[in-house]
């Protein structure tokens, strides 16, 4: 039984990184139907076969085993085209290229998850996999080839399907042969004798002349460690050591693949079953274990143990190391990116992963919804998740390059003027009430009282027009100005559009 994935590299499983062969991981879990599981390398994309020779009993039949195996797959988000043939080349070969099969053909029967996937049917002489399987994921479509017949099978399949090398294909269109069953037609030796014998042994394994011999894929490796202490423990010496020992059992076949860890857990079981999950992230791949157990240690800090009976170390994510060339002569300035992200590391293990933010820039028109707190030691950015602000619209492209040089040209302005309209201070304070004189209704302001003072601006710069889009909840409509007055102070001020209030919204150091 072959089983292939057609999305797989939209669909394939999550694992811990690198580190693991998501291919594998599947592997394994087609294990519990078959004891050979083999990969299908080279090629793409790629494949699982199994041997499901005697196992009908256990199943009440092949078609049994090969359903609840693509419904087990299925309910994990995978969408599956799988075979069932006498040997490996022809169930790869059904399973690859089974949409070329006539509708109602009698020489093998087809199974699927959905009558949309029964009656596709892709268009002859495409040489690809249609870019939708079925309604959804988790789709699955089965060919069952009856023992015996698999020259009958293979008949309408297309040339691509017997694996032949790359150079030998445009030969063989060149005599006008495009399908397998054109190929059978014709006699052996005169294949033989103009196309050489790699022909030949192809079609010897499709048809099961040949043996091909299914590569065992063996369990993925589990990066983790376990001890249980002869007595209950709670000695910090001794829970250092062992968890010293742990993370080194953990490190070392982990850098030997070249691999650093990114995310760990550490389990700490109690003699009434009482449990304690650490988790440790970090911003480089690190195979360090002093590093990693003084992290693990930090966090212990903040608990009170009790007597410990047992301790586990696993890893959760990995990451291929980072190698830097070192300079011959000063090397500091390129050790700073390291430095910083082992104090954030520490400060993350000591005061926990929300206790250690970082800001970034939202695209908001309301300055003070222009950022964003977010966890400093996160591994989302290994997954590829994009956060959206609340509330924010998707923009183009475009608009944010023509923004980002209206930005430019007003920055090359400023180096020629003593300031810039969009120069805006670097903290923002709660918009506070103040009282502005101005010459003319709607005019820039000349005179601002604030806290009991009264300031006379000798320069203003502005309006610039803040105004948030149409389709949030609490429009914001503002005009702001920087004003300097004539001691020297300079403001950010701006005036509410809809009753014309005046409030301060910043001062510049």
């Amino acid at each position: 039984m072959c089983v292939w994935f057609p999305h797989w590299r939209g669909e394939q499983p999550r694992t811990s990184g690198d580190v693991l062969d998501p291919l594998a991981v599947v592997a394994g879990w087609c294990g519990s139907f078959s004891p050979l599981v083999g990969l299908v390398r080279g090629i793409p994309p790629e494949a699982l076969l199994l041997d499901i020779t005697g196992l009908e009993p256990l199943f009440g039949s092949e078609e049994g085993l090969a359903r609840q195996l693509l419904h087990s797959l299925g309910r994990r988000g995978l969408t599956t085209c799988a075979a069932i043939a006498d040997a490996p080349a022809a169930a790869w070969a059904l399973a690859r290229w089974q949409m070329w099969l006539p509708p109602g053909s009698a020489c093998c029967r087809v199974l699927s998850s959905g009558e949309a996937m029964a009656s596709f049917q892709a268009p002859r002489g495409s040489h690809g996999f249609p870019a939708t399987l079925g309604a959804g994921e988790g789709a699955w479509r089965l060919v069952v080839a009856p023992p015996g017949r698999a020259a009958d099978a293979l008949a309408p399949l297309p040339l691509e399907a017997l694996r032949l090398p790359s150079e030998l294909l445009p030969t063989l269109r060149e005599l006008g042969l495009v399908q397998v069953g054109e190929l059978l037609a014709l006699e052996r030796a005169a294949l033989g004798a103009r196309f050489g014998q790699v022909l030949l042994a192809r079609l010897d394994q499709a048809l099961g002349q040949a043996g091909e011999v299914i590569v065992p894929c063996g369990p993925p490796p589990r990066f983790e460690s376990r001890l249980a202490f002869e007595t209950p423990i709670q000695q910090a010496d001794l829970l250092r050591m062992a968890l010293a020992r742990q993370l080194t059992e953990v490190v070392e076949p982990l850098a030997a693949r070249g691999q650093g860890v990114v995310e760990l857990e550490c389990r700490l079981r109690g003699e009434r079953q009482e449990e304690h999950r650490l988790c440790v992230r970090l911003f480089r791949p690190s195979v360090e274990v002093a590093h990693l157990l003084e992290l693990v240690l930090l966090q212990l800090e903040r608990l009170s143990l009790c007597p410990l009976v047992s301790s586990e170390v696993r890893l959760v994510c990995g990451r291929p190391l980072e190698y830097r060339q070192h300079s011959l002569f000063d090397d500091g300035p390129r050790c700073q990116p390291n430095l910083l992200a082992r104090l954030l590391e520490r400060l993350a293990s000591r005061l926990g992963l929300q206790g250690v933010v970082q800001l970034s820039l939202v695209p908001d028109a309301q300055p003070e919804s222009a950022w964003h707190a977010e966890a400093a030691v996160d591994i989302s950015p290994w997954w590829g998740q994009q956060r959206q602000h609340k509330g924010s619209r998707p923009r183009r492209a475009k608009k944010s390059a023509a923004f980002g040089a209206l930005c430019s040209a007003e920055q090359a302005v400023g180096r020629t003027r003593t300031a810039s309209l969009f120069l805006r201070p670097l903290r923002l304070q709660q918009p506070a009430p103040v009282q502005v004189v101005s010459l003319v209704p709607d005019g820039p302001p000349r005179m601002l009282r604030y806290q009991g003072r009264e300031y006379r601006l000798a320069r203003t710069w502005g309006p610039e027009r803040i105004e948030t889009g149409w389709w949030r909840e609490g429009r914001i409509r503002r005009d702001y100005f920087r004003v300097e007055s004539a001691c020297g102070r300079w403001f950010w001020i701006f005036r509410r559009l809809e009753d014309g209030h005046w409030f301060l919204h910043g001062t510049f150091d």
